[in-house]
């Protein structure tokens, strides 16, 4: 075959391709080669969100808990949502954060707000109101978990975790965000990943994403990677400046007796007898679907305490 033909012929195929997208409403043809270059653009992206001095952060979870009994047929679902808007002074370590937990949609909010200045934490719940007025503010010291808190908290170091061990992500279109114009990153993490992703959500007073009350972190983290269904995570990254504007994360478990033992639940047989894969049910759905949006990237920022939570005791 000549060059000519050969151009010819690549020139008809990228014709054709195109006129397919046009008919049926594909817009963005992926290469072949589209995974290495996800990759040359999430290591870019790990780079540039390392360096960060400052940025706001909003983020939308809802967790569906479904248990399917094992005496009776029906199933029953309950319906947690968390909503935070966050200010994050990455430069001097000071952070603010407002966050609404919402039990079912006729049950009354929890409102509260917070603030990571110095080596303190200031805590002030809104709702539900108690003895007829706002509870007043306190004041906690930071310990030696100080960075684990900083960093759940603060939610850089969860987003470059799960892209740092993910390995299966490809590059799935484009689009413009607020102005930005940004690629899309498919990514499909592991159990492990997943699971390690559920509990830097973890902590009081935000999300608890334990099982029972009684379950251990560690414990956590074996149920959660043995029910691991499936998970998903989209990412819209700048193309200028490789930041993240955008994750959508989804997260499927499903967890069966034999994973989860009686003693996960706090129940136990007082003899010490039993089959202790008895829990009472036939498997547990929780299904984790979360939006977190980024902006104001290095742009100037002030944690101001209110009076009340400085003069707190």
């Amino acid at each position: 075959m000549t060059a000519e033909a050969f151009k010819m012929k690549e020139i008809i195929l990228c014709a054709f391709l195109a006129g397919s997208c046009i008919l049926t409403g594909c817009t963005t043809f992926i290469h072949p080669t589209t995974q290495t270059t996800a990759q040359t653009i999430i290591n870019k992206t790990i780079s540039a969100m390392s360096s960060i001095n400052s940025y706001n952060l909003n983020t939308d979870m809802t967790e569906n808990y479904t248990v399917f009994e094992k005496t009776d047929p029906q199933q029953s679902t309950d319906i947690w949502e968390w909503k935070s808007q966050r200010q994050v002074d990455a430069a001097n370590h000071e952070m603010y954060l407002s966050m609404n937990i919402q039990e079912n949609p006729n049950i009354q909010p929890y409102i509260f707000q917070q603030y990571l200045v110095g080596d303190y934490s200031y805590y002030s719940q809104s709702s539900p109101i108690e003895g007829g007025a706002t509870n007043p503010w306190m004041k906690t010291q930071l310990g030696e978990q100080d960075n684990v808190t900083w960093s759940n908290f603060a939610q850089i170091n969860p987003q470059l975790e799960l892209l740092k061990t993910c390995t299966d992500l490809n590059l799935i279109g484009t689009e413009q965000l607020g102005g930005v114009d940004c690629d899309i990153i498919q990514v499909n993490p592991s159990a492990q990943t997943a699971t390690d992703w559920i509990l830097s959500q973890e902590g009081f007073p935000g999300p608890s994403l334990g099982w029972w009350m009684d379950t251990s972190p560690k414990r956590i983290e074996q149920i959660d990677i043995k029910a691991y269904q499936n998970g998903s995570v989209k990412l819209w990254i700048g193309k200028d400046d490789s930041l993240i504007y955008k994750l959508d994360i989804s997260i499927g478990l499903d967890a069966e007796p034999g994973n989860i033992v009686r003693s996960d639940t706090g129940l136990y047989y007082q003899d010490g007898q039993g089959n202790s894969t008895d829990v009472g049910f036939e498997k547990i759905l929780r299904d984790f679907i979360g939006e977190w949006e980024f902006s104001g990237y290095n742009q100037p920022v002030q944690i101001q305490l209110p009076l009340e939570a400085l003069n707190a005791p």
